[in-house]
Formats: structure tokens, sequence, C-alpha cells
């Protein structure tokens, strides 16, 4: 039976057409409510042409020139949302129409930054919801970092970080629960004043392969002439990239003739496009390099099917990986480093898990997959625990007992 409440849910992305580890995170953390709970609302806020082909029309998108500036801002535009939401009058009037008019018991906050701009509206309502904040990361932590990695200024990094860290300490201090994806998370917002914290680890959908796909899928791999393949899913968030060319790099020497290292999703398109004429190492990475840029459900369900292993070169960031808990429950062999199963640690145990942080033995560890490609693994129950599911279990129940 389900629980009644009104359950408000609000992150600076839309969910619709969920493809990236955020968008897929916040589906799974809505569906898992809307089986919880009488009434499941989820609104994001974004600059429209951000996300300009899948949206909700519950989504508030915004346009014209108050939607250029905040895309105009790059990493900034986390922040440039809530201060539109202040600034700007019709904005703060039709976020303030959907609080008056859903009149939530409960607001959750993925990530933080909504909350720098919804904060004085709540205190203006007749009634006083609950907090829920839940994020994937320790954003005052991860935000400086990717921008340091992208040529962003220290000047402009440091006060990035310092306004990130006071919203989260402030949205600590208020939520009447805290979800986190790990226990490193977990600590740290316990320091800056989150009193109810709940794991929420990052999880998966079971999902069953296509037989049509993965026909097609071999016969593309006939055509090219490959035998066996390791592949890499990631979305076009910049850590993928440099983990990839730390880790596996475009110098694909060490991969076997006859195979090749496949990349999914938004990060090949990144690949593709730092790849330098120049450069020996990025000229003969095409030889055994098959960037396959975004693809269906169906497609990477074929990919992973098929794959010799799957690669996990995540060399920086906090929380954890939806890359991680896919590559588990797939079945198939992995090389991965440390950091990619963070919060997965009971995980790195299983059968075919190879854990490398050095470079040189990463490769050496995909080289030897490559040539002794696995039929499927036989893994334990625990590797269920990454299912959404049971990620999501505790957090569903904290918010039941608001």
């Amino acid at each position: 039976m389900k629980t009644a409440k009104r359950i408000l849910v609000l992150s600076t992305y839309p969910i619709a057409g969920a493809n990236s580890g955020g968008q897929l995170r916040v589906k799974a953390i809505v569906d898992a409510y809307r089986e919880a709970f009488t009434e499941v609302k989820h609104v994001g806020i974004y600059a429209r042409d951000n996300y300009p082909y899948h949206f909700a029309a519950d989504d508030i998108r915004i346009g014209g020139e108050l939607g250029a500036k905040i895309l105009a801002d790059g990493m900034m535009a986390d922040v440039r949302v809530p201060e539109a939401i202040v600034a700007d009058a019709d904005l703060r009037a039709q976020v303030r129409e959907l609080l008056v008019s859903f009149r939530p018991d409960v607001v959750a906050f993925e990530q933080p930054y909504l909350y720098l701009g919804l904060h004085g509206l709540l205190n203006e309502l007749p009634v006083r919801p609950q907090i829920v904040h839940s994020s994937q990361n320790v954003e005052h932590l991860l935000k400086p970092e990717i921008m340091r990695g992208l040529g962003y200024s220290e000047p402009i990094v440091e006060a990035m970080a310092g306004l990130v860290r006071e919203v989260e300490t402030e949205l600590c201090a208020t939520a009447a629960v805290t979800a986190v994806v790990g226990p490193a998370d977990a600590a740290v917002l316990a320091e800056l004043g989150a009193s109810r914290v709940v794991l929420a680890p990052n999880g998966v959908s079971r999902k069953e392969t296509d037989r049509e796909d993965v026909l097609a899928w071999e016969h593309e791999l006939r055509t090219r002439g490959i035998s066996s393949y390791a592949l890499f899913v990631g979305s076009a968030h910049p850590p993928n990239l440099s983990g990839f060319r730390t880790m596996v790099t475009t110098a694909l020497g060490y991969v076997p003739r006859g195979s090749a290292i496949v990349v999914a999703g938004g990060v090949g398109d990144m690949l593709q496009r730092s790849l330098r004429g120049d450069s020996l190492a990025d000229v003969t990475a095409h030889r055994r390099l098959v960037v396959a840029g975004r693809v269906s459900d169906a497609r990477l369900q074929s990919m992973l099917a098929r794959a010799a292993a799957v690669l996990l070169p995540i060399t920086e960031g906090g929380g954890s990986n939806l890359k991680t808990a896919k590559a588990v429950i797939s079945g198939r062999p992995i090389v991965g480093t440390s950091i990619a199963f963070r919060a997965f640690e009971e995980l790195m145990s299983l059968p075919g898990v190879t854990i490398a942080d050095d470079p040189a033995a990463f490769r050496a560890a995909v080289a030897r997959a490559l040539v002794a490609p696995s039929l499927g693994l036989e893994r334990p129950a625990v590797a269920e625990s990454v299912l959404w599911e049971n990620c999501l279990s505790d957090l569903v129940e904290a918010v039941r007992a608001l």
C-alpha cells in the first residue's frame, strides 16, 4: 500500500530521455518514490538550450536572454540557475506557483544547488515541507576538481568551492534526510551538519538482451574484423575522458591484432574531438579504437553481453559510479581502478574483477582479457545489491518515516 505523501523532486536537469549518470539516478529515485507514495512530481529547472530535445511538461525551461546567460557561464550554470530564481521576477513567480499549487509534504533536492534559489520561497509558504537532500557527490569537493581540469583560474575555482560549500552546509543542517552514495560522502556531509544520513548507492536496472540486436552487433564486429573487444561506457563528463587517456590511453599498441577498445556514450564524442593529427599515438589509435558514440539501450546491452572485459578507468571524483553497477550486473570480466569501486568496495573481490591503479598494470590486464575472453561469469547474489530497488530501499523508508 502506498503512503499518502506528496513528494516534489527537483533537479537542474530533465529526466525525460535520461542517459547520463545524474539523470538516471534521479529517474530511479522518482520511480522508487512513485512505487511507495501517492503523489510524486519531478521538475527539472534548467536553461532550455542545454537540454533541447528531451523534457517533460512539468519542467521549468529557462529561455531567452536569461537562459543564454546561464549557459554562457559553463561550469557555473549550476549556481546561475538558482541565482536566476532569486533575481528574475517571472522565474521566481513560476517556481512559487509550483510550490503553492502542488503543496508538497516533502521537497527532495537532487544535489544542493537549487536550494540556493528556493529556501527563501519555502519560508514564504503557509506549510513547511520536510527537506530531503540527495547527491551522488560531495559537490564542494568535486566541482572545483572538474573546474581545475578544465582550466578555470584559481580565484574562480575557490569562489565556486566556497559558495557550494556554504549552500551544502545550510542544506545539510536543514534536511530531515540526507542521502549519499557511500560511507566516505556520509562522513563529509555529517561533518557539515547532516543529522539523518542514509546510504543510497548508485545502481542499475536489470535488462535483457535483444536477440536481433545481438546478431546485428556481431555482424558489425565481423565486418570490422574484430574478434574480441574491451568496452568502456561513459557520458560526456570531463573526468571520464581524463581517466580513459590516463589508464587506457590512445597508444593502443598493447591491444592484440584482431581486438579493439570500444567506447560508447558521450565520452566517445569527446575522445574523437580530442584526437590530435600530429600525435603518433592518436593516429595509430584509429586501428584499434571503435568510437560508437551514443547508442540505444538495446545496443548497449548487446555490447555488454559480447565484451571480453568492461573497463572502469576512473581516476578522480567522489561518490559512486553507475558504470560500476552496470559492469557488475553484466556478468562480464571487469578491469577497473579502486576509485571506480568507491561505495562498492565489497564487490572488488567478485570473480572476474581485476583492480589496477597503475596504468601499465591496467593495460596488461586489458590485454590478457582480450586474448582469453570469458563466456560469462557466475557471480554470487551479493552482485544483485547494485539493483536500484536494493540501492534505494533505505532512502524510501527514511522518507516514509517523515
